[in-house]
């Protein structure tokens, strides 16, 4: 007679194997969810600070005139494997002090927009 033995440890590996595979980075947290409501929530002229760290972002769209700002760009890093776009700029506003890395084809898209600034940003593909 088969026994089934049930593992938790086993288990949990599995479900952190299958996480990494699925394309989501070890070791990158989603973005703190009261600073996505405050990015969401901007309106001109806010600024949204970053904490340094690693976050999960994709296609993470910048208000107009909002600006975004991180701890470093050795500092924040914005990791967006799997999406398109790290971040997406709208018109008037502003990217500093942070890295996009893995995005699939930009790490910071604008179009039509205009007045953007983009100062001590980093964009990389750190895959391997």
């Amino acid at each position: 007679m088969n026994r089934i033995v049930y593992r938790p440890r086993a288990i949990l590996a599995g479900l952190i194997l299958l996480t990494a595979t699925l394309g989501q980075s070890l070791g990158a947290a989603p973005l703190p969810p009261e600073t996505l409501a405050a990015l969401q929530a901007a309106t001109a002229g806010a600024t949204i600070s970053l904490p340094a760290g690693t976050f999960q972002i994709g296609d993470l769209a910048i208000p107009a005139g909002v600006a975004l700002k991180g701890a470093g760009y050795d500092k924040t890093i914005l990791d967006a494997t799997g999406k398109k776009n790290g971040l997406v700029l709208n018109s008037d506003s502003s990217v500093s002090d942070l890295a996009v890395v893995n995005a699939a084809e930009n790490g910071i898209f604008a179009q039509e927009t205009t007045n953007n600034t983009v100062a001590r940003v980093s964009i990389a593909n750190r895959r391997s």
